[in-house]
């Protein structure tokens, strides 16, 4: 996850956490004192960020990564995404249909009833009303009123989907297994299939501005978009590893 052009953070197994101040060149690992595996990090500003996990472990920073503290003490579901507005409200989403919620900077959170036990892999919001989430078999549910009721949004397709990315209160991208990408362009009521000229599984998708967006998977798989992910082009690297 990147503030800005040079200041960046990834997360992994084992508690990892790295930083890198010069646009990803290099990379240095901070101490995080946790061995659950990361799945994901996310910064409101160059200071204050979030990392989730397994067994629900979530984990904040308020000087730029130095230095993080547990936000929880563990023993719940896995956790596969987190998403925050600013320094105070978040969503985190896991296994079991599980969305929280905090509006207190991640020190207590609250669950939201989805009406879905299906397993939660990606979560964004536009707003502060305005959010959806995705996961297996291409379980998609959107919001429009800041998380408190999910309404399941019927697909003409049958993946697993992995990440989601709202550009705007309209506009947004998600992505899945077998180079799945669905488009929305009316806040989330349709969404709709767009071919990616890829076949390898997409984990992550990001807006650079509201017509470049670049989705990136297994095998060193890397799509662009010029339009506001209406056509895409693959990105040939010389790299075979997942990218998230």
């Amino acid at each position: 996850f990147f503030t800005d052009a040079r200041h960046g953070w990834a997360a992994g197994d084992e508690g990892q956490v790295l930083t890198t101040g010069d646009g990803g060149v290099t990379w240095f690992p901070v101490s995080v004192k946790t061995r659950p595996r990361l799945t994901s990090v996310h910064f409101a500003d160059e200071t204050t960020g979030w990392a989730a996990g397994r067994d629900g472990l979530i984990i904040r920073t308020d000087d730029g990564g130095i230095d993080w503290r547990r936000l929880t003490e563990g023993g719940r579901e896995d956790l596969a995404d987190i998403y925050f507005l600013d320094e105070e409200r978040g969503w985190a989403v896991g296994s079991r249909g599980r969305v929280l919620y905090t509006s207190t900077g991640g020190r207590r959170w609250s669950p939201r009833l989805t009406g879905t036990s299906a397993r939660l892999f990606g979560v964004s919001f536009a707003d502060e009303l305005h959010g959806v989430v995705v996961g297996e078999k291409a379980t998609l549910l959107r919001t429009a009123d800041a998380g408190i009721t999910w309404e399941k949004v019927p697909l003409d397709v049958d993946e697993d989907l992995f990440g989601v990315r709202l550009f705007d209160a309209k506009r947004g991208l998600a992505v899945g297994a077998r180079g799945r990408i669905l488009r929305t362009e009316d806040g989330g009521e349709s969404w709709h299939a767009r071919p990616s000229l890829t076949q390898r599984w997409l984990e992550a998708v990001a807006y650079a501005d509201e017509r470049v967006a670049v989705a990136v998977g297994s095998q060193g798989a890397l799509v662009r978009s010029e339009d506001g992910g209406e056509t895409w082009s693959p990105i040939i690297l010389n790299a075979r590893e997942w990218l998230y």
